[in-house]
């Protein structure tokens, strides 16, 4: 049986709808697998560390609920066999918030008249990103230099109040955007954490804890004012859910004391006797409906088996039976039904679930995916690389016409480019073994060679073989930054200084000259860039965030692909040459993935999200065409030329899972089974 690596959740909430809201227990933030950047885990409460998702493949995990005219919204992350996927769901019908490129975690919902908002955080390379998502459109409001989250949001009066956290380097702030407007409620000498937020009237109340050099110290603030709810008596205290009601503040949490957690429920400052709360409890969510107070939580029974419990004015009712492991993360009362958010353990993953006046709804995994991350033909052979979900986690695996074959298959392992020459096919990309870390590695005809110790986190994204030589791009993090790395014959080169985050997306190899290109951060923004024999040029200015994905060079002309962000959405380009065009229109986010050039003709492909939905995108000489419909989202990640044949891989969402294809020519060549739930 899976094991549940944070039992208390990491202290963090979710408001909810009608006043109420639940705790967040999040996956890792980036170092991309786990561990956070600038900081040390140990320092921070381990309550309150995040969640590792490499543990968790094929987990749904509901976080926050909201109910408005008979729906029932609910939030949380999926985790696909690779990473995490934020979403929500109404009545138990998905929306996919984030692209599934990156992990992203969904910990809030809240809903104002026709628009649905959602809050949690995105990690991309090393950075993690505090997020909210409207009507599924991204909305960033932190620049990634120190991790951050969002674990509540609450919308009142046209503005929109998003709380939770972001690093100073050195400890986490607590922090509000009020229209992303950042305002402190700590001074960051210690960690601190704001886990949920509600607004009544004009003023605005907030709740988590802050560390006092001795323990944590539950707390809520109101207007910044903030309110001790236990003293120096006490063990470590975390609040984890506010509502106000009649101008009576109403807070939940737990106490943990000699390791036992105990679940507490504070009314205006002042602790109220729970029933069954001198077992090892922890309460999670609070609501107030006509006068009653609904708290949720969870209960520890025999052994550590876990009961989902809530509280009304005081007194416990289970809402599982015990059966099987299940939590309860948030509660919320409309028009007389109780419904709680939370979810049970089925087999060995869990299952997210939400109980309406005790009947329960299972939202079924729906993401056991395949994806292709690189395409090559060689001698009329095609040859695609990315991975496969095996029921346990995803494994690395490269097609050739359409027959797979697994490079590993013990441990997590992703296939992220490929290349063939004559009879020999070479594939690089990232293995997991029994380690927190990542590790970047390359094969030969299914022979792995490992192009770090492990121990620290590495990532392989290109391949090129040129006169028996093989070169693989990627990065490798230093302790405090990624850099990025050029291995030749495994071979490591560090192409930046590592005194600023980087990496390294793709390698050409032209007669004697081996270019790359990345990306290099200037303290403030991501500036794309290509080095030649190590030499760096910088494509972009670096007033706005660029990165550069994939790179060619033809008769001279060097070309890149990538995206530069315009008022904070990213736009699709390439660059010949420096000179940028133009792929997508700036409405919404897209960026170009992929580029090949054969004679007069520039082939780019990439994806464009609208209201959520990626569509797989190839651009012919700046002219669009849709690869995908847009009912699911789909992704288009790599493209080659041969034989005047046009060959793009990626994949699409089936409405159940991902699955892997390649296009030639526009029609579409499926590479896993979609009746087979272990395909990804």
């Amino acid at each position: 049986m899976k094991r549940l690596t944070v039992m208390v959740a990491a202290c963090a909430t979710l408001t909810l709808m009608v006043y109420c809201q639940n705790n967040h227990k999040s996956a890792t933030e980036p170092v991309r697998i786990s561990g956070t950047v600038g900081e040390s885990a140990d320092v921070f409460p381990k309550y309150c560390q995040h969640f590792d998702s490499s543990d968790a493949a094929d987990d749904i995990e509901l976080r926050s609920i909201a109910v408005a005219g008979g729906d029932v919204y609910v939030a949380g992350t999926e985790y696909n066999g690779s990473r995490a996927v934020a979403k929500y769901w109404k009545n138990g019908r998905e929306t996919i918030l984030s692209d599934v490129s990156r992990p992203a975690y969904a910990y809030s919902i809240a809903l104002s008249g026709d628009d649905i908002y959602v809050a949690g955080s995105e990690t991309e390379l090393l950075k993690s990103y505090a997020v909210y998502w409207r009507n599924g459109r991204l909305v960033t409001l932190t620049d990634g230099e120190h991790p951050a989250a969002v674990y509540s949001i609450a919308v009142a009066g046209g503005s929109v109040y998003a709380a939770g956290y972001e690093s100073n380097g050195a400890s986490r702030v607590a922090r509000i955007w009020r229209n992303g407007v950042p305002r402190s409620l700590t001074d960051g000498k210690r960690h601190a954490c704001i886990n949920a937020i509600t607004v009544a009237g004009n003023d605005v109340y907030a709740a988590g804890f802050e560390n006092d050099g001795e323990r944590d110290v539950a707390k809520y603030w109101k207007n910044g004012k903030e309110t001790k709810l236990s003293d120096a008596s006490s063990g470590s205290t975390c609040a984890m859910a506010i509502a106000v009601d009649g101008g009576d503040v109403h807070a939940a949490g737990f106490e943990i004391i000699a390791g036992r957690y105990i679940a507490k429920y504070w009314k205006n400052g002042a602790e109220v006797r729970l029933t069954g709360a001198s077992k090892k409890t922890a309460a999670y969510g609070v609501c107030v409906s006509d006068g009653d107070v609904y708290l949720t939580g969870t209960e520890w029974a025999d052994g550590e088996n876990r009961i989902a419990v809530m509280w009304k004015n005081g007194v416990r009712t289970a809402i599982s039976d015990g059966a099987r492991w299940s939590e309860a993360r948030a509660i919320a009362v409309s028009d007389g039904a109780v419904c709680v958010a939370g979810f049970e353990m089925s087999a060995s993953s869990y299952v997210g679930t939400y109980w309406k006046d005790g009947v329960a709804t299972t939202i079924s995994g729906a993401s056991r995916d395949a994806g292709c991350h690189a395409i090559a033909i060689a001698d009329g052979n095609v040859y695609v690389a990315g991975y496969e979900y095996n029921g346990i986690h995803a494994v690395a695996k490269f097609w050739k016409n359409g027959l797979s074959a697994t490079l590993l298959n013990g441990y997590y392992s992703s296939a992220n480019a490929i290349a063939a020459k004559g009879e020999d096919v070479y594939a690089a990309g990232n293995i997991r073994p029994e380690t927190d870390n990542m590790i970047a590695a390359f094969w030969k005809n299914g022979e792995m060679k490992m192009l770090s110790d492990g121990s620290s986190n590495s990532e392989a994204h290109s391949i090129a073989v040129s006169d028996g030589a093989i070169h693989v791009v990627g990065f490798e993090f230093n302790g405090t930054k990624s850099v990025a790395k050029h291995w030749k014959n495994g071979h490591g080169t560090d192409l930046t200084d590592g005194a600023r985050n980087a990496g390294a997306y793709s390698v050409f190899v032209s007669g004697d000259d081996v270019y790359v290109a990345g990306f290099e951060n200037n303290t403030v923004r991501h500036v794309a860039k290509y080095w030649k024999n190590g030499a760096v040029r910088a494509i972009t200015d670096g007033t706005k965030d660029a990165v550069a994905y994939s790179i060619t060079v033809v008769e001279g002309n060097i070309y890149v692909a990538g995206y530069e962000t315009h008022r904070e959405l990213k736009v699709a380009k390439y660059w010949r040459n420096g000179v940028a065009t133009v792929l997508s229109d700036g409405t919404r986010h897209a960026y170009a993935s992929s580029i090949a050039v054969s004679g007069n003709d520039v082939y780019a492909v990439g994806c464009e999200e609208t209201d959520g939905i990626s569509a797989a995108k190839c651009w012919k000489n700046g002219a669009e065409t849709s690869l995908t419909s847009g009912r699911h989202s789909g992704y288009a990640t790599s493209v080659t030329v041969a034989g005047g044949d046009v060959y793009i891989a990626g994949y699409e969402h089936n409405g159940k899972k991902y699955v892997a294809k390649y296009w030639k020519n526009g029609t579409e060549v499926r590479l896993t089974n979609t009746d087979n739930l272990y395909a990804l």
